[in-house]
Protein backbone atom coordinates (compact mmCIF):
# COMPACT_ATOMS: atom_id res chain seq x y z
CA UNK A 1 0.00 0.00 0.00
CA UNK A 2 2.87 2.40 0.79
CA UNK A 3 4.33 1.98 -2.73
CA UNK A 4 0.90 2.62 -4.23
CA UNK A 5 0.49 5.80 -2.14
CA UNK A 6 4.00 6.89 -3.14
CA UNK A 7 3.29 6.48 -6.86
CA UNK A 8 -0.19 8.00 -6.77
CA UNK A 9 1.08 10.91 -4.67
CA UNK A 10 3.87 11.54 -7.17
CA UNK A 11 1.47 11.53 -10.11
CA UNK A 12 -0.95 13.81 -8.29
CA UNK A 13 1.86 16.23 -7.37
CA UNK A 14 3.06 16.41 -10.99
CA UNK A 15 -0.44 17.07 -12.35
CA UNK A 16 -1.04 19.75 -9.72
CA UNK A 17 2.31 21.39 -10.53
CA UNK A 18 1.44 21.59 -14.23
CA UNK A 19 -2.00 23.02 -13.52
CA UNK A 20 -0.53 25.52 -11.04
CA UNK A 21 2.06 26.80 -13.51
CA UNK A 22 -0.76 27.41 -15.98
CA UNK A 23 -2.56 29.40 -13.30
CA UNK A 24 -5.44 26.92 -13.12
CA UNK A 25 -5.15 25.95 -9.46
CA UNK A 26 -2.95 26.56 -6.43
CA UNK A 27 -0.16 24.15 -5.54
CA UNK A 28 0.02 24.87 -1.81
CA UNK A 29 -1.65 23.87 1.43
CA UNK A 30 -2.18 25.61 4.75
CA UNK A 31 -0.22 24.53 7.81
CA UNK A 32 -1.39 27.41 9.98
CA UNK A 33 -2.72 30.93 9.47
CA UNK A 34 0.52 32.36 8.08
CA UNK A 35 2.42 29.26 6.98
CA UNK A 36 1.85 27.31 3.78
CA UNK A 37 3.69 24.45 2.08
CA UNK A 38 3.70 23.42 -1.56
CA UNK A 39 5.35 23.03 -4.91
CA UNK A 40 6.17 25.59 -7.56
CA UNK A 41 3.29 27.94 -8.43
CA UNK A 42 2.47 30.60 -10.94
CA UNK A 43 4.03 33.72 -9.34
CA UNK A 44 0.96 35.79 -10.20
CA UNK A 45 -1.14 33.48 -8.03
CA UNK A 46 1.27 33.85 -5.11
CA UNK A 47 1.08 37.64 -5.33
CA UNK A 48 -2.72 37.55 -5.66
CA UNK A 49 -2.98 35.29 -2.59
CA UNK A 50 -1.09 37.93 -0.57
CA UNK A 51 1.98 35.89 0.24
CA UNK A 52 4.60 38.23 1.67
CA UNK A 53 7.52 35.77 1.68
CA UNK A 54 8.35 32.94 -0.73
CA UNK A 55 11.00 30.48 0.43
CA UNK A 56 12.11 28.54 -2.65
CA UNK A 57 14.14 25.37 -2.00
CA UNK A 58 14.84 24.53 -5.65
CA UNK A 59 18.32 24.69 -7.16
CA UNK A 60 16.94 26.32 -10.29
CA UNK A 61 17.73 29.93 -11.14
CA UNK A 62 14.45 31.40 -12.39
CA UNK A 63 14.99 35.15 -12.68
CA UNK A 64 11.57 35.82 -14.27
CA UNK A 65 9.89 34.09 -11.32
CA UNK A 66 12.03 35.97 -8.78
CA UNK A 67 11.61 39.33 -10.51
CA UNK A 68 7.84 38.99 -10.82
CA UNK A 69 7.53 38.26 -7.11
CA UNK A 70 9.86 41.07 -6.05
CA UNK A 71 8.15 43.54 -8.39
CA UNK A 72 4.86 42.69 -6.69
CA UNK A 73 6.15 43.25 -3.17
CA UNK A 74 6.83 39.61 -2.32
CA UNK A 75 10.12 38.84 -0.58
CA UNK A 76 11.89 35.99 -2.38
CA UNK A 77 14.44 33.85 -0.54
CA UNK A 78 16.21 30.87 -2.09
CA UNK A 79 17.93 28.02 -0.24
CA UNK A 80 19.31 25.60 -2.81
CA UNK A 81 18.64 22.07 -1.55
CA UNK A 82 19.18 19.28 -4.10
CA UNK A 83 16.06 17.34 -5.09
CA UNK A 84 15.54 14.15 -3.07
CA UNK A 85 18.08 15.28 -0.44
CA UNK A 86 17.78 16.63 3.06
CA UNK A 87 19.66 19.59 4.44
CA UNK A 88 22.22 19.92 7.24
CA UNK A 89 20.78 21.03 10.59
CA UNK A 90 22.40 24.48 10.37
CA UNK A 91 20.76 25.17 6.98
CA UNK A 92 17.38 24.01 8.28
CA UNK A 93 17.95 26.23 11.33
CA UNK A 94 18.52 29.26 9.06
CA UNK A 95 15.27 28.58 7.23
CA UNK A 96 13.39 27.92 10.48
CA UNK A 97 14.71 31.20 11.92
CA UNK A 98 13.48 33.06 8.83
CA UNK A 99 10.06 31.40 9.07
CA UNK A 100 9.86 32.21 12.80
CA UNK A 101 10.74 35.84 12.12
CA UNK A 102 8.27 36.35 9.28
CA UNK A 103 5.39 34.39 10.84
CA UNK A 104 6.07 36.29 14.08
CA UNK A 105 5.58 39.51 12.10
CA UNK A 106 2.21 38.15 10.93
CA UNK A 107 3.46 37.76 7.35
CA UNK A 108 2.03 35.05 5.10
CA UNK A 109 4.87 32.66 4.16
CA UNK A 110 5.00 29.83 1.63
CA UNK A 111 7.82 27.29 1.55
CA UNK A 112 8.03 25.41 -1.73
CA UNK A 113 10.21 23.08 -3.72
CA UNK A 114 9.38 21.65 -7.14
CA UNK A 115 6.54 19.23 -6.41
CA UNK A 116 5.95 20.03 -2.75
CA UNK A 117 6.51 16.50 -1.51
CA UNK A 118 9.95 16.30 0.09
CA UNK A 119 12.15 19.34 0.61
CA UNK A 120 9.34 21.76 1.47
CA UNK A 121 7.65 19.20 3.73
CA UNK A 122 10.99 18.51 5.46
CA UNK A 123 11.50 22.21 6.09
CA UNK A 124 8.01 22.74 7.49
CA UNK A 125 8.46 19.65 9.68
CA UNK A 126 11.74 21.12 10.99
CA UNK A 127 9.88 24.34 11.82
CA UNK A 128 7.26 22.32 13.72
CA UNK A 129 10.03 20.45 15.57
CA UNK A 130 11.42 23.85 16.60
CA UNK A 131 7.97 24.62 18.02
CA UNK A 132 7.97 21.53 20.24
CA UNK A 133 6.82 18.57 18.14
CA UNK A 134 8.67 15.30 17.68
CA UNK A 135 9.82 14.54 14.11
CA UNK A 136 7.01 11.99 13.79
CA UNK A 137 4.34 14.43 15.03
CA UNK A 138 5.68 17.14 12.76
CA UNK A 139 5.66 14.90 9.70
CA UNK A 140 2.14 13.69 10.47
CA UNK A 141 0.97 17.30 10.82
CA UNK A 142 2.46 18.20 7.44
CA UNK A 143 0.85 15.12 5.85
CA UNK A 144 -2.55 16.14 7.23
CA UNK A 145 -2.14 19.49 5.51
CA UNK A 146 -0.49 18.25 2.32
CA UNK A 147 -1.42 14.68 1.48
CA UNK A 148 1.25 14.23 -1.23
CA UNK A 149 4.01 14.65 1.38
CA UNK A 150 6.72 12.00 1.17
CA UNK A 151 10.09 12.11 2.88
CA UNK A 152 12.59 9.61 1.57
CA UNK A 153 15.16 8.01 3.87
CA UNK A 154 17.72 10.83 3.44
CA UNK A 155 15.12 13.50 4.15
CA UNK A 156 13.77 11.67 7.21
CA UNK A 157 17.33 11.28 8.53
CA UNK A 158 17.83 15.00 7.96
CA UNK A 159 14.73 15.78 10.04
CA UNK A 160 15.87 13.47 12.85
CA UNK A 161 19.37 15.01 12.84
CA UNK A 162 17.82 18.48 12.98
CA UNK A 163 15.67 17.45 15.97
CA UNK A 164 18.71 16.03 17.79
CA UNK A 165 20.78 19.11 16.97
CA UNK A 166 17.96 21.43 17.98
CA UNK A 167 17.56 19.74 21.38
CA UNK A 168 21.26 20.33 22.11
CA UNK A 169 21.17 23.94 20.93
CA UNK A 170 20.26 26.27 23.80
CA UNK A 171 19.87 29.48 21.78
CA UNK A 172 16.72 28.78 19.74
CA UNK A 173 13.42 29.34 21.48
CA UNK A 174 11.34 26.21 22.03
CA UNK A 175 7.60 26.61 22.40
CA UNK A 176 4.54 24.76 21.24
CA UNK A 177 2.42 26.49 18.64
CA UNK A 178 -1.08 25.36 17.78
CA UNK A 179 -1.43 24.12 14.24
CA UNK A 180 -4.70 24.38 12.37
Amino acid sequence: METFDLVVGGIHARITKTKAMLGLCPNFNKIDENLWVGGINNPKLLAEQNFKVVVDLRETEDSDYQNFLRNHGVEYVNFKIPDRYGAPPKILAQIVALINEKVGQNQKVIVHCNLGRGRSALTIAAYLVSRGMTPEEALETVKKGRSVTYLNRRQMQSLIKFAEWFQRRPTMKREKTPVV
